[in-house]
């Protein structure tokens, strides 16, 4: 098998039929104490024991179809209509076995169970792993008494799958000449389950990151620059395998997350950005408002000298003052009216005032959401996702900021002073740790005028902190800002009584006053 670009394994028969003698050897006398899907869709087998629920994971309808064992619970959600009812058909039976169709993907258990007079009865449980044709079926006898997808001879020529009709197994897939060559390399064990789980499974990594780029029971071609293992166990081949690659698709996932919330981010400051300047140059034409002033003072102190329907007029007293006018108009009507734009300007600047105060602010906040959207870790970014979200419909968001913030203990360092210095790790963890965790005479530290974590300095009870624990928590505070690089760090600090929220923006943005600065190096 070889890892794909989407992380999965691509498996042959040979790999399945030694995948089926360890599950055979792992699951015998194991019975079925739940069954069901996964949050990711994948069919579970959940098997009771000592050492915890260990489950047979099925992804029969992915692009690899696999099967998997895996340590876990199953949990509780949305499920396709077809789950409860395979679910149902095999919760308390017992694996006897379990065995491969010889030259094709198909894993079967074999199952028991015994009633309370001794009678034993006997069914299979069938995965189809076959790219884009996989299927999960339980078995009484040949009988289909349960499956995922079911179909009839006008959807598929060659066989049906319905409840209560004999069971016909796939067609079996066309020869291949390398997958002939690796059979006869096996032709010895390939019947023996025994002998079959003690050959070793070579695994291929790569060179460089160690990741597991290929497997098999023998040798493969076009691996020469790998570095080869032997492994006892493909289940945990196959484990590694798929955690491998649920990682990079994780990892690939957030990134999607990160980019598209850089671009809302982006828009919303552009935006922004562009109202901002727009007012900015209105502001600017204040000599607009001044020439409107003079033109109709010009105009009321010579009424009586203004020609009729003139297009322009120099006041004979200010030579330099050339007044533009409407010749339908009189005098005292263009005055009228250069007065009444004059009025309508100077309302409108202490309104483009307050709004330019607010797009300042608001892009403010814009910058500390990119900030955090830039610096969480992955599990934290649904917590700025909520915060982006919120800065977006403020006004409807009051029973979202209770249930989206997250409750856990914020980043700790503890000082040889025995004083804490507590960090902030996202924008609902800042407003937790600065308003539900710091007391009022605990410090509070923020690196000066840029995106940064909340900080919080708790002396030992009975004490106030030194000089020495203070430069602590401010280098805190610049390792966790956006200046972080920098060599020296402006650390604003105060008493946590002086923080307050800012009305209406995502957690953790605030007011402060009382601040004291230092400059320190961030580490």
């Amino acid at each position: 098998m070889i890892t794909t670009k989407r992380g999965g394994m691509r498996g042959d028969w040979l790999l399945l039929r030694r995948e089926a003698a360890e599950l055979a050897a792992e699951l015998h006398g194991a019975r079925i104490r739940d069954a069901g899907a996964l949050p990711d869709g994948r069919f579970a087998l959940a098997f009771g024991g000592r050492g915890g629920d260990r489950l047979l994971v099925f992804d029969a309808f992915g692009p690899q179809p696999s099967a998997l064992l895996e340590r876990g619970e199953l949990a509780a959600g949305g499920e396709p209509r077809w789950v409860r009812p395979l679910a149902a058909a095999l919760i308390g039976w017992t694996v006897i076995d379990a065995t491969s169709v010889r030259g094709d993907r198909v894993l079967i258990l074999e199952l028991g169970r015994g009633n309370q007079f001794g009678v034993r009865s006997e069914g299979r449980f069938v995965a189809e792993l076959v790219p884009r044709f996989g299927n999960l079926l339980a078995l009484r006898g040949e009988t289909i008494v349960a499956l995922a997808r079911q179909f009839t001879r006008a959807d598929n020529e060659v066989r049906e799958a319905l409840p209560g009709r004999r069971y016909q197994p796939p067609p079996p897939p066309p020869p291949h000449p390398e997958r002939d060559a690796l059979e006869a390399h096996l032709a010895n064990v390939v019947g023996d389950p025994a002998a079959l789980r003690r050959l070793p499974v070579l695994v291929y990594r790569d060179p460089a990151d160690g990741r597991i780029i290929g497997a098999h029971l023998v040798e493969l071609p076009g691996y020469a620059q790998a570095r080869l293992e032997r492994h006892n166990s493909l289940l945990d081949v196959l484990a590694e395998s798929h955690d491998q690659g649920r990682h990079a698709a994780l990892e690939a996932e957030i990134a999607r997350r990160r980019e598209r919330l850089l671009r809302t981010l982006s828009k919303a400051e552009q935006g922004a950005e562009a109202e901002a300047r727009t007012l900015r140059e209105r502001l600017a034409a204040g000599e607009e408002r001044e020439r409107l002033l003079a033109w109709g003072n010009a105009l009321y102190a010579h009424l009586n000298q203004v020609p009729a329907r003139v297009e322009r007029f120099t006041p004979p007293t200010q030579p330099e003052l050339t007044i533009p006018l409407d010749p339908e108009l009189d005098a005292k009507g263009n005055a009228a009216a250069f007065f009444k734009r004059y009025r309508k300007l100077s309302s409108a600047i202490p309104h483009m005032e307050r709004r330019l105060a607010e797009l300042g602010r608001r892009l403010e906040q814009l910058a500390a959401l990119r900030w955090e959207a830039e610096r969480v870790a992955p599990e934290d970014l649904a917590d700025v996702e909520r915060a982006v979200a919120m800065f977006s419909r403020p006004r409807a968001t009051a029973r979202e900021r209770v249930n989206g913030s997250r409750k856990r203990k914020p980043l700790m360092i503890e000082l040889p002073s025995g004083a804490r210095v507590l960090i902030g790790r996202s924008p609902s963890e800042n407003a937790h740790l600065t308003f539900g965790v710091a007391g009022g005479e605990d410090l509070w530290f923020h690196a000066k005028g840029v995106p940064g974590a909340h900080v919080i300095l708790r002396a030992p009870p009975g004490s106030e902190p030194g000089e020495g624990d203070i430069e602590s928590a401010a280098r805190a505070a610049a390792l966790h800002s956006k200046s972080r690089q920098s060599a020296s760090v402006a650390v604003d600090y105060t008493k946590r009584k002086r923080v307050r929220k800012q009305h209406g923006a995502p957690p953790g943005l605030v007011w402060y006053d009382g601040e004291r600065t230092i400059h320190v190096t961030p580490g």
